[in-house]
């Protein structure tokens, strides 16, 4: 497997998670392959491993012939959300301000970033989605503090918080239990938890594809290379 690495116009990674991710792989011995332009990937095989934005990850991956799949709140962890999900569309949730506020979040990754909808004055978030941009719906919870957890093959490798008060701490069984009963995972992903007055419910699944750079560099080597040769349909261990 080779290592691709998305880079500035200095030659050095292009954003932190770049950096990160190069640390990591330096780490595991890989000797990644810096390259500034997409016309450099030119020959890259499904067991490659290319390091960069959401939109250059989806088009080599396309070009492999591989479908991401779509993240959202499995059946299996209805017993951890901790407040009620469901599907609309934006223009039935903008037809109806009377159910503000209200989570919103693209269905499609990475469509915009999902936040909560209170009034008109957040509607221009809202910009680059279509009228009938599919989008998935919850009530509005308040974090004291937030945590990613990140697994590989059903075991959580770390827990690193991102948000909120640093004195809160959370319930390791409910985060191990809402591991385990996610049975359809992927080989990789990360789950955030938040604190809420109720206790620890489960925020969101986020793609190992885009994983944050608050993950350590070795894990976050690792968590990739198994992601996407697993993808690829050559599930090994690392």
């Amino acid at each position: 497997m080779r290592v691709f690495i998305k880079t500035s116009m200095l030659g050095i990674p292009e954003t932190e998670t770049e950096y990160v991710a190069w640390q990591g792989f330096q780490a595991l011995g890989y000797k990644p392959v810096f390259f500034e332009d997409e016309k450099e990937l030119e020959g890259c095989r499904p067991d490659d491993l290319v390091v960069g934005g959401v939109s250059l990850t989806n088009r080599i991956m396309a070009s492999y012939g591989i479908t991401i799949p779509e993240y959202d709140y499995p059946e299996e962890l209805t017993d951890y959300l901790g407040r009620r999900i469901w599907t609309d569309t934006l223009d039935s949730v903008l037809s109806r301000p009377e159910s503000w506020p209200v989570f919103v979040k693209p269905v499609k990754d990475k469509v915009f970033v999902g936040f909560v909808l209170r009034t008109e004055k957040d509607i221009p978030r809202l910009r680059h989605a279509g009228k009938e941009e599919p989008v998935l719906c919850s009530e509005p919870v308040e974090f004291r503090t937030e945590w990613r957890a990140f697994v590989r093959y059903g075991v959580i490798w770390d827990v690193r918080p991102y948000r909120g008060d640093w004195h809160a701490h959370y319930d390791s069984d409910v985060l191990d239990n809402a591991v385990r009963a996610y049975t359809g995972a992927p080989a990789g992903y990360a789950m955030d938890f938040g604190l809420t007055e109720d206790g620890i419910i489960c925020a969101a699944l986020i793609s190992a594809l885009s994983l944050s750079r608050f993950s350590c560099p070795r894990f976050c080597a690792r968590y990739s290379s198994s992601v996407i040769l697993t993808a690829a349909g050559e599930r090994r261990s690392t």
